[in-house]
């Protein structure tokens, strides 16, 4: 027998399940007339199931566990234990119910391993499940269970998701093609680079035999313009994806945008393979739609520090790390700084371009009255700026005789190196993420070759390995997920690669929980006499 207080808590919480129901059901609000003139909707109930927000991103909360601590509901969306496809998987113990509907409505109910027993559910019994926690025959269901606050609408849109989750065939697929798609700027030549390589790919794959007997079609989808952004860029981006948007989006150009873009395509449910990124948003819990091929400016400027702080050359003195002082610079700069305290370096300091402009010509000035007194500002350089910035860096040191090691993402600046002044020789040090050492000889001369018949000269060939490498690892995702394919199949089977190899890139690795596919980069030294760059060794990954 129950002790007297848990009785008690029970009896209040059917009375107050009767009453809040009554209210749910029987009162709705001006909000919810509205809803009934425009129908329960699917779409807004799938944004509800996989990422627990509603169809607009409005914020949605949980109650967890007895004490009903509320949580955002985008913490724990449904889709979290009964998985995508709403089936469910036992893991750690739990094991989630398969809240499709044919499961949910089974004539014969349910006897779970438990042994708790209930009738079959019905669109009210389903409700107070996700609302009140308790099953059809009023049994509690598990604690791990989050409670939704959900409103009618919400509630009304969710019941309707549920009565065709695992049924809805996802954009993008027929019978006979996958349409994949990519957003480019129409006029930029890496883009025009990316798009011949993409053709070059699908056509070669579907003389081959496509996907399953399925043609790829790549669908080139135009980049919003460099200043739109918020709200507009959201709406450019969903206006060029049009009613029959693609299955996934692959080696889209994300550069200076990379949150905005990303968090679109996590809204859109819109896998995404190989985006070009400086800055690629790896936030944690990660955006489960977006798998990047490398890290950017970020990863570089770690890999460079970690490389720096291994060779005796450079591992002591003061090191300096200069951005360019917008907040994307600052948080690269704060990232290298965290990664260059694992060293042994004297002293590290931040600063921006602009401060150490100023803390020069002050320097300067007072060197005419005591020119001995003016000091180097450090040993070791790490240059977070573009081109020209980095050209005036090398070229006021020069004018000043200071020499310091320079250490630069190849993604930013690394040309630049190569005009330096004679005395800078190995002083300089870039880190890309890939070589073309990183290719096998036969898959790389076999696009080659291809690349050569279709008129597709060098021009940006960085670009086009990597949209082949990008292509490759979602041909291998939808070979993976079968003829029965699905954007969470295709997410799935990504998610399961591991070492694999493109052959053009090193071996690429996710996981449920990472979606940077390659760490770390190779720093090449810059030899000023022959106008190279040189490799210093085997790949480096930062600690």
């Amino acid at each position: 027998m129950k002790p007297l207080a848990a009785s008690i808590a029970g009896l209040a919480r059917a009375v107050f399940l009767a009453v809040f129901l009554a209210v749910f059901l029987a009162a709705p609000a001006a909000a919810d007339t509205v809803m009934d003139s425009r129908g329960p909707d699917p779409d807004r109930g799938k944004a509800i199931f996989h990422r627990g927000v509603t169809a607009d991103g409005g914020e949605i909360l949980a109650a967890m566990g007895e004490e009903a601590f509320e949580v955002a509901a985008s913490l724990v969306p449904c889709a979290s234990c009964h998985g995508h496809d709403g089936r469910g998987r036992p893991e750690g113990g739990i094991a989630p119910s398969d809240v499709t509907w044919p499961a949910l409505t089974d004539p014969r109910g349910a006897r779970r391993p438990d042994h708790r027993q209930h009738p079959p559910y019905d669109e009210r019994s389903v409700l107070r499940a996700i609302t009140m926690g308790v099953d059809p025959a009023g049994n509690e269901l598990n604690s791990t269970m989050p409670e939704y606050r959900l409103s009618r609408r919400d509630a009304a849109d969710l019941i309707a998701y549920l009565e065709i989750l695992g049924h809805e065939r996802d954009p993008g697929l027929t019978d006979e093609t996958i349409r994949i798609g990519t957003f480019l700027s129409p006029d930029n030549p890496r883009g025009k680079a990316t798009r011949g390589a993409l053709e070059i790919y699908f056509d070669d794959l579907n003389e081959r035999g496509g996907v399953y007997g399925r043609r790829v079609e790549l669908q080139v989808l135009p980049l919003p313009a460099a200043g739109v952004a918020g709200e507009s860029l959201a709406t450019a981006v969903l206006e060029s994806l049009g009613d029959e948007p693609p299955l996934a989006l692959v080696a889209p150009d994300l550069t200076g945008r990379e949150q905005e873009l990303a968090q679109i395509f996590e809204e859109s449910i819109l896998p995404t393979v190989g985006p070009a990124a400086l800055n690629p948003w790896l936030a944690l819990p990660p955006n489960r739609y977006v798998f990047y091929l490398y890290g950017g400016v970020d990863e570089l400027a770690r890999t460079l520090v970690d490389f720096a702080g291994g060779k005796d050359s450079l591992k002591s003195g003061r090191l300096l790390i200069l951005h360019e002082g917008d907040e994307t610079g600052l948080s690269w700069a704060e990232s290298a700084r965290d990664q260059a305290r694992l060293g042994t370096w004297d002293e590290i300091r931040i600063s921006t371009l602009a401060e150490h402009r100023r803390g020069e010509a002050v320097a300067a000035a007072e060197a005419q009255s005591a020119p001995a007194s003016r000091a180097v500002p450090a040993e070791i350089v790490l240059f977070l700026g573009r081109d020209r910035d980095l050209q005036s860096f090398l070229q006021a040191a020069d004018a000043r005789g200071w020499y310091p090691a320079v250490l630069v993402p190849g993604i930013l600046a690394a040309p630049t190196l190569l005009d330096a002044a004679t005395e800078f020789q190995d002083r300089l040090y870039a880190a890309f993420p890939a070589l073309l050492t990183d290719a096998d000889p036969a898959t790389a001369s076999g696009y080659w070759q291809l690349a050569q018949e279709r008129g597709l000269g060098t021009e940006h060939l960085a670009a086009q390995l990597a949209a082949v490498s990008a292509a490759t690892l979602l041909v291998e995702g939808l070979n993976r997920s079968g003829r029965n394919l699905s954007r969470e199949r295709l997410i799935e089977s990504l998610e399961g690669l591991y070492d694999f190899s493109t052959g053009l890139t090193p071996e690429i690795a996710f996981s449920p929980n990472r979606r940077l596919g390659a760490r770390g980069g190779h720093v090449l030294a810059v030899d000023l006499s022959k106008g190279t760059f040189e490799p210093t060794g085997k790949r480096v990954v930062p600690r």
